[in-house]
């Protein structure tokens, strides 16, 4: 079946070309003009004129509605009262869709977007805080949980005496890296490093009693 009119719908604010086919009564048949006007399908009629756009990232934006007109009753044609009522506007008259047109709407560019923030720079303080926090865990893993190892310099127990002495040269150790980073930084030699690179560089310590000589792991 041929079609004389392009005919189409309004799905979503968007046009559809009407239909071929349609179920009816169970089956498929084919649709013939009157049909799809029958289901609402209108002709494409011109809108305004398409507005120009301006070369700043604006885009131009196409939805289309439908053309309606008055529907005038039957009983205006004989009754001189209702149609002075119609031209009054004292008759609200039914609408009917006739058409569709298109509808244009310039929309404005994008906002740009927000700038990216700034990298995080870490402060004394949070390298003081890594330091500390290094230093504590390995003294607490090594089994000093209250007193720092070097408080056992002078211990009679070998190994304890030895832990402080391996602990002194270690907290030194880790000292000196704190500062020769911070002193770098300091004097425009390096770029602060991220927590992650400074927590990476710090020294671990090498006790020279292994776990395996120890006896007790909790010293206190």
């Amino acid at each position: 079946m041929e079609h004389q009119e392009k005919l189409y719908r309004i799905v979503k604010g968007q046009l559809v070309v009407a239909p071929a086919k349609a179920m009816v009564n169970g089956q498929l048949v084919e649709l013939d003009d009157a049909m799809r006007r029958k289901m609402g399908c209108l002709p494409l009629v011109e809108g305004d004129a398409t507005p120009a756009v301006p070369d700043d990232g604006s885009t131009l934006k196409t939805t289309y509605e439908y053309v309606t007109e008055d529907v005038m009753p039957a009983a205006a044609a004989t009754n001189a009262a209702l149609r002075k009522a119609i031209e009054a506007g004292k008759v609200k008259l039914a609408k009917r869709r006739v058409a569709i047109r298109p509808v244009y709407e310039v929309l404005p560019p994008p906002p740009p977007p927000e700038p990216a923030p700034a990298p995080y720079v870490p402060t004394v303080a949070d390298y003081d805080g890594a330091m500390e926090s290094h230093l504590y865990e390995e003294r607490v893993a090594r089994g000093y949980t209250t007193r720092e190892p070097d408080a056992y310099l002078t211990s009679s127990n070998p190994r304890w005496a030895q832990d402080a002495r391996d602990w002194v040269a270690h907290r030194d150790a880790v000292m000196e890296y704190a500062l020769g980073v911070m002193h770098a930084v300091e004097a425009g030699e390096r770029e602060a490093p991220a927590m992650e690179e400074f927590r990476a560089g710090l020294p671990c310590i090498k006790w020279t009693y292994q776990e395996s000589e120890v006896s007790s792991q909790e010293v206190a």
